[in-house]
Parts: structure tokens; sequence; C-alpha cells
């Protein structure tokens, strides 16, 4: 089965995070890491990762994954300040609030995502919030340009993907707390 290929190779690149030295990383970091790690496991056109502020609880910037023209296998990203009015639509921030998964399908006409120069075709989208226990560390959202791009074992297999990078992110913050106590 694909996507337990899929899940497997998402789980040893976790395991391999794991044993470099990720815990002198920040949480934004691994954030990245987890989208871009889902973005080469997939065939989907952009992945966008959100990361919520621990302080303020705001998500103020986001970061775009999207097919590199010169290598497929290091992707092209582009970091974006929300402002406070695109924050509140952002599909991110949505599945946060909402505390579950966000999926929109049959967009039309077709939306187009303007990243530094790059158009981004999609008309579907799914999202889905990265948290753990108590902890809500943000949102990745995955575009596709099929009108339903998302069917429910491509849903199963985000989900499950998520909920590893959740609990990698709450290991991160835990080895990091356990570290600072010492």
């Amino acid at each position: 089965n694909d996507n337990l290929i899929r899940r497997s190779e998402i789980l040893q690149a976790i395991n391999q995070l794991n044993s470099r030295e990720w815990h002198n990383r920040d949480r934004n970091e691994i954030l990245d890491w987890c989208a871009e790690t889902l973005f080469l496991h997939t065939a989907f056109p952009a992945i966008c990762a959100g990361a919520l502020d621990p302080d303020t609880k705001d998500m103020s910037s986001v970061s775009y994954f999207i097919p590199s023209a010169q290598d497929e296998a290091v992707p092209l990203i582009i970091r974006k300040k929300l402002t406070t009015g695109k924050m509140l639509h952002h599909p991110a921030v949505i599945s946060l609030k909402k505390n579950g998964k966000v999926v929109s399908s049959n967009i039309f006409p077709r939306k187009t995502l303007t990243l530094a120069g790059h158009k981004i075709a999609f008309q579907s989208y799914c999202a889905l919030p990265i948290c753990q226990q108590d902890r809500a560390y943000g949102a990745i959202v995955v575009y596709s340009e099929k009108p339903d791009g998302f069917h429910e074992q491509e849903i199963d297999f985000l989900e499950s993907a998520i909920t590893d990078f959740s609990l990698a992110l709450y290991a991160h913050d835990v080895s990091r707390q356990l570290q600072f106590e010492r």
C-alpha cells in the first residue's frame, strides 16, 4: 500500500530528526521541517506551515513549500507575514480554532496563491492542526489543483502524518524543558 510506504518514510525521517541535534532547533524550524517532509512525500503543488506563537497564541507568519524549478528534492520555501485581516481567514488559523481538520473542495473559480512570483492554482485544500495534549504548535495546509483533491485514504494518511509530527514536536518541547531544568 502506497500510504503505508509513505508513512514509513515519514516515520524514518522523524527518527533521523530525533537522532540529530534537533533539541537545539526552535519550534518553528521543526514545524517547517514537518511541512517540508510532508511535501516531499506527497504530490501536492503546495503545502503551508503556520506556526502558532506560544505566547500570543497568534499565527503571524506562514511558510509555503512549492516545487523548485531546479531540483524536485529541494522545495522552494517562501515565508510570509499574515496581516490581521488575512490571519482570520487563513485555513491554518481556522483549523486551529476548530481544533480539527478543515477540508474545502470544489472551489470555483479556481484560486491562485501568488508566492514570490510563483503562481500555484488550487481547487481544494485540507488544513490540519498540529496539537498534542494541551499544546498547539500550528497547522499544516495542503493544497490540491483538483476540485476533489482529498479522498478518504489521502485524508487518513495526512491525519496520521500530522499525528506523528505532533508527537515529534511534543517530544521536542519535553526534551527542551528537561534540559532547561537540569
